[in-house]
This record gives C-alpha cells, structure tokens and sequence, in this order.
C-alpha cells in the first residue's frame, strides 16, 4: 500500500508498506521526524535507518550522483546454494543462444512418461520455480521469459524443464552482481517515430515509456515500464487469446502494457510527478511507436 501525508507548510512524506514493513520518503528529516512522533502513538516501530534492505532487496545509494541501485546478490547466493552448489558449471546465459539451442528450449514439454515422472519425484521444481519468480519479479527482469515459460510446467514438470531450471539458476549465479540502477539524465530510446519523440517531454518525464513485444507461435507477450532509467513495472506470460497473426499478438502484447502504464501514470500522479505528456509505447520489432 502507497500512502501520502501533506501538511498546511508545504512539508510532506510518502509511506509504503509491505506486510510489516514500512518504506519512508519525507521532504526533510524534519518531515520524517514529525511523522515518527504521531506513529509512534500507536505502534512500536523498530529501525529508522537508512533503507540497505527492502523485501529482500539491497538498497545502495550513490553519494556523488545520488543514484539507488537494487540488486538480489545474496538471495541468488542463497538459492546456488541450495540448488546447485559451488562446483556446478556457471553459464554466461540463461539458456544456449544459438538457433538450436533456443529451438531446444521452446520446445520443452511436461513430463511425457512415467519414467519422467519418476526421475522428477523428490525435486524440488516448484519451490525453484517460486525462488526465481522472486527474483525476476524484483531486479532480475532479463531472466522473466524464460522463468515464466518453465512455470507452465510446475503441475508435471520434465527432467528436460528442470534442467533448463537450473542453467537459469547457474546463469543468475553468474551475474548475481547485477542490479537496477535509477538516476541519471534520462537515457533517449535510439528509435524513428511518427510523429517524432519530443525529447524535451520525455526527459521532464524522467524517461517514462514502455516496451512491448510479443511471439505469435507460441503467443507469448511481454513489456517493461521505464522510469528514472530503470523497469518500475514489468511482464512476460502467455497470451490468453489465441491471436490470429503476428500482428494480433503484437496489439495484444500493447494492450497489457498500456494497462501498466496507465496504473504506473495514476502512482506518479498520486505522488505529485503527474506527467507532462502522452507516454510513448515502443514495440520491438520495427513497428512504429504509438503515444498513450
């Protein structure tokens, strides 16, 4: 939940909270220690620090620049752990890019046999599944296809689906460094448009816009939300209608982004940072961009 407090003087602060933790951004320590004080009335509070960790994310702050990076290093290092071990072979990718690889690894199924049941009885693929689900839901949005595609398996998973579990797993071990960093001058897509992309808009939007893409066989869709330099909001499933083109599961991909973004709008609006102007929505693959 998002909450918002102003006063009569122009000072404010800005709540979330998540279970039973709470996230603070006031206008001035003054702010946050005049809303502490009311708080403090009805609940026993402990921390008032910094942020370093917020639902399993770490928080680190730029001094010079002022810029938040979020990374999951130590929930990756937890679940290599658990799953793999520290003599498994670490991949460079998620799965093996090349055209036979990518073919092998659309083309996993559930499992066909009894003899594939029986090597999968004991694993532990939905609760894998569930790690990596937290993971790409936070700061890990370049591993969210391949993660959403195997979730389709977790009722009757493959040795083939397992496998290709863990070199997601071993590739996220790998990289576990990576984060998603916000701040910055807002970085301009490199892309033609009709009409052109009004630069000057889309910096005072601190870069909002989204992309979307979409497969038509088999009909998959996905986008992410870019504010700040950085994804706020993302997606990667299955198209739940059977789209009759490529064209249709483009539009169908669209349309789900612009829901996100138009929820994405209606946060920024709350928060005062209404923004200036249409949101540019760029589909991947040539197509050219429309303005929501």
């Amino acid at each position: 939940n998002l909450y918002r407090k102003e006063w009569d003087d122009g000072e404010w602060i800005d709540v979330g909270i998540f279970v039973d933790n709470a996230l603070l951004l006031p206008s001035s320590e003054a702010a946050k220690d005049r809303f502490l004080v009311e708080y403090r009335k009805y609940y026993t509070i402990t921390g008032d620090k910094p942020v370093a960790n917020f639902t399993g994310c770490d928080v680190t702050r730029d001094p010079i620049t002022g810029a938040y990076t979020l990374n999951q290093t130590v929930k990756i290092e937890q679940y290599f752990n658990k799953y793999l071990g520290k003599n498994s072979k670490l991949r460079a990718a998620p799965v093996d890019t090349s055209a036979d690889g990518v073919k092998k690894f659309m083309s996993i199924k559930a499992a066909a046999n009894e003899a594939e049941k029986n090597f999968m009885a004991g694993k532990d693929y939905m609760g894998l599944v569930g790690c990596l689900l937290f993971l790409t839901n936070r700061t890990r949005v370049d591993c969210a296809f391949h993660v959403a595609f195997l979730a389709q398996y977790m009722s009757n998973p493959s040795p083939d689906a397992w496998y290709a579990l863990l070199d997601v797993l071993s590739y996220m071990y790998k990289t576990r460094h990576i984060g998603i960093t916000f701040g910055g001058e807002p970085r301009v897509p490199e892309t033609q448009s009709d009409p052109p992309l009004n630069v000057q808009q889309f910096i005072a939007d601190n870069g909002l816009h989204v992309y979307s893409d979409a497969s038509w066989n088999p009909s998959h869709a996905g986008h992410v939300v870019m504010y700040g330099n950085g994804p706020v909001a993302h997606s990667s499933r299955k198209i739940k209608v059977s789209a009759q083109s490529s064209t249709e599961a483009e539009i169908c991909a669209g349309v789900a982004a612009t829901k996100d973004i138009k929820f994405i709008r209606q946060i920024l609006t709350f928060l005062k940072m209404t923004p200036n102007g249409p949101t540019p929505l760029l589909i991947v693959g040539g197509e050219p961009p429309w303005n929501i």
